[in-house]
């Protein structure tokens, strides 16, 4: 067990991750090249990422943790999912003889960073996954630490420890190793570190890529498409004939392009599915074509997708309310029972339909009137629904 002057030191890690400043003068941008050893790709450099997302789902997945250098920007971080491996070596390029693998930045990586934007890493992985960027943190500082002790055990001055530690400073930087190491020779660090790695509150972040469009591929997970993610969209048409139809809302993923939300008519769910791609492990796959409608908000910054009958003729923010009354009905639930949850909340409905939306969403938990903010929130969007 710690004593309590260790544990404070500990906690301090992720701070000096964030303040401390480090020799990175340029960060990892898109179009950039990143240059890795291959057999980095091996059983040995896999580590588990656990979080939750979409109102408390929750997540257990392996990352290989893969030591990356940029020309002119330094060393960094990068987590490759286990099974989004072989996708990444399908556009990098691969010297053999050297297995010196060279890939290039694009919109299909997510990166994340210290608030003082001077150190930052890249995940490449499925893109509807949401874990907070201290997830990646955490398991990185763990694996370092669980190797480092080892190493210690034959002597903090064996050439192994030296050069292990010599990345963790490269990475993190030497307040951090000094860290660990008070760690080791306390205890076990791994409750310290959890506690640590949780001052990191942000979402990773994306390349910036452009709206989605007729011939994108969408990807998202066939286990989506359940009655808990059903919610009801109410208009009229045909000189007042009212409707009210139950309809899945996904977020799906567009490689390349800004992540979307696509709202699918639940009687319509087996007619998607079967124009569709679905891999073993229920990922699937769908060209955007003449069959969807969108949205979108004025300014041209978030789009979603409808994937219903052509003769329904609802408003776009007929589905941005229908998406905030659930959304409202969560947040005010979480806010009684679990905060950490309700910030969660908060950062998928920010990166799903925008920052105006969770402006209304944090007045309606405060007690503000539901109706009148969601009518206000749901009027970014236009008139009808878009074809392509």
């Amino acid at each position: 067990m710690f004593s309590q002057v260790v544990k404070k030191a500990l906690i301090t890690l992720s701070v000096l991750f964030i303040l401390t400043s480090v020799s990175f003068a340029k960060l990892v941008e898109k179009g950039d090249k990143i240059v890795f050893n291959k057999n980095q790709f091996s059983k040995k450099n896999l580590i588990e990422i656990k979080w939750s997302q979409g109102f408390g789902t929750k997540y257990k997945e392996k990352y290989y943790k893969v030591s990356a250098t940029c020309k002119g920007k330094g060393d960094l971080m990068l987590f490759v999912h286990k099974d989004y491996k072989d996708r990444l070596m399908s556009f990098a390029k691969l010297d053999k003889k050297k297995k010196k693998v060279t890939a290039t930045v694009t919109n299909a990586f997510r990166y994340g960073q210290n608030r003082k934007k001077t150190r930052r890493f890249l995940v490449y992985h499925d893109r509807s996954f949401q874990p907070y960027q201290h997830r990646f943190l955490h398991a990185y500082v763990i694996s370092m630490a669980k190797k480092c002790a080892k190493l210690m055990k034959k002597g903090s001055d064996s050439s192994a420890a030296k050069i292990a530690f010599g990345i963790v400073e490269k990475q993190l930087g030497k307040g951090v190793v000094d860290l660990i190491k008070k760690g080791i020779r306390s205890g076990a660090a791994e409750k310290a570190i959890d506690v640590a790695a949780s001052t990191f509150g942000d979402n990773l972040r994306a390349y910036s890529g452009g709206l989605v469009e007729s011939g994108d591929k969408i990807q998202f997970k066939e286990k989506d498409l359940s009655s808990r993610n059903l919610i009801s969209v109410e208009w009229s048409q045909d000189w007042g004939k009212k409707y009210r139809e139950q309809y899945y809302k996904i977020s799906a993923a567009c490689r390349g392009k800004r992540d979307v939300v696509l709202f699918v008519y639940r009687d319509y769910k087996d007619k998607l599915l079967s124009s569709a791609k679905i891999s073993k492990k229920g990922e699937v796959t769908i060209r955007v074509n003449r069959d969807f409608r969108y949205g979108q908000d004025r300014k041209r910054t978030k789009r979603f997708l409808v994937y219903h009958d052509a003769k329904f003729k609802p408003f776009q923010h007929r589905f941005v309310s229908a998406y905030m009354i659930m959304a409202a009905n969560k947040c005010v639930r979480l806010a009684k029972t679990n905060k950490m949850l309700l910030n969660k909340a908060y950062d998928l409905i920010e990166n799903e339909v925008g920052e105006s939306q969770v402006d209304a969403m944090k007045k309606i938990v405060a007690g503000g009137a539901m109706e009148k903010l969601i009518k206000a929130a749901s009027s970014v969007v236009g008139d009808d629904l878009r074809s392509y």
